[in-house]
C-alpha cells in the first residue's frame, strides 16, 4: 500500500513540474509574441522610413536640378544685364562726344 501511495505521491510532483513547466512556457511565449509584435511594427517603420527617405532623396535631386537651372537663368541674365548697361553707356558716351564736337 505505501508503494502505492508514494508512487501517487511521486505522480502528484510530477504533474506540479509539469504544470509549472507549462506555466513557464506559457510566459516565454507570450513575452515572444511581443517581441516578434515590436519587431513586426519596426519592419513596417523601417519600411515607411525607407519609402520617405527615397521621396526625399528625389525632391533633394529636383530641387538641386532647379537651383541649377535659376543659376543658370541668373547667370544669363546677369550677362544681358551688363551689355545692356554696356550700350547704354557707350551710347550716351558717343552722344556727349558728339555734343562737345559739335
Amino acid at each position: 500500500m505505501l508503494t502505492v501511495l508514494d508512487r501517487s505521491r511521486q505522480l502528484k510532483l510530477d504533474m506540479c513540474k509539469l504544470n509549472q513547466a507549462y506555466l513557464d512556457v506559457i510566459v516565454e511565449r507570450d513575452e515572444f509574441q511581443k517581441t516578434v509584435s515590436k519587431f513586426d511594427e519596426c519592419c513596417i517603420e523601417y519600411e515607411q522610413t525607407l519609402k520617405r527617405t527615397s521621396l526625399l532623396e528625389q525632391e533633394l535631386c529636383e530641387a538641386h536640378s532647379q537651383i541649377s537651372c535659376l543659376e543658370a537663368a541668373k547667370l544669363d541674365l546677369t550677362a544681358v544685364q551688363n551689355q545692356s548697361l554696356f550700350d547704354e553707356l557707350v551710347s550716351v558716351t558717343h552722344e556727349h562726344m558728339n555734343w562737345f564736337l559739335t
